[in-house]
């Protein structure tokens, strides 16, 4: 069984209350060689989340604050009678506090802003690898006319371990797009134009994924 549900309550037409719980699986997975259960279809593993948040609208601006804890079962090796076995043998708890804020604060002017702090820890006390504590994105349009946008937008994460024994971090890294957006008609048909350079500083980072880096993206412009 996996239950969904969800509640809303509305204060004011401005301010509202939510909350909502989901259970999920993942697919069973069949396990490949080096162990001594090679073969074997290891059970689904389950995710359980909650949330619960409030959302404020004024002015054109929408923000909302939440909070979430989420569970998933994950697969370990286990050493049994001197044999290695790989088994649904530990848990994840991730849970966390979300800000963002999106709208307009001005006529030509609109803003997207958004903080995530996480908390990630495995049944044995150690953190999630991988994972920053800290991040989020800020970005400003401009329209000085209908058909022409300019945006401006800031990526930050902090650092991340990859490594519990001899503990090693990724160190935090910020970068910062840059991007034009023009709308036009070409033989009556709707066109628009976009031009965006990401990494615009040509920033040289790593970032983390599990227990292993990898070079961060280079400036790359796309049109």
């Amino acid at each position: 069984t996996c239950p969904t549900f969800a509640v809303t309550y509305q204060f004011t037409p401005q301010f509202m209350m939510y909350a909502n719980h989901s259970e999920s699986f993942d697919e069973g997975t069949v396990v490949g060689s080096g162990y001594a259960n090679m073969g074997e279809t290891i059970p689904p593993a389950k995710t359980k989340q909650n949330e619960v948040g409030v959302k404020y609208q004024s002015k054109g601006l929408l923000q909302t604050l939440s909070y979430y804890n989420m569970r998933k079962q994950g697969t370990n090796d286990v050493l049994r009678g001197g044999l290695k076995y790989l088994e649904i043998d530990k848990e994840q708890k991730y849970s966390g506090v979300e800000y963002s804020a999106v709208g307009k604060i001005s006529p030509q002017l609109d803003m997207i802003l958004a903080l995530n702090w996480l908390q990630a820890e495995q049944t044995d006390g150690n953190s999630v690898l991988g994972l920053p504590k800290w991040a989020g994105t800020a970005a400003l349009v401009y329209k000085p006319t209908e058909d022409f946008s300019v945006i401006g937008r800031l990526n930050y994460s902090a650092k991340a371990r990859i490594r519990h024994s001899d503990p090693l971090d990724v160190p935090a890294y910020t970068t910062f797009d840059l991007g034009l957006n023009y709308k036009t008609k070409i033989s009556s048909k709707d066109v628009t134009f976009s031009l965006m350079c990401s990494n615009l500083f040509d920033k040289r980072y790593w970032y983390a994924s599990g227990s292993s880096i990898a070079l961060g993206m280079p400036r790359t412009i796309s049109l």
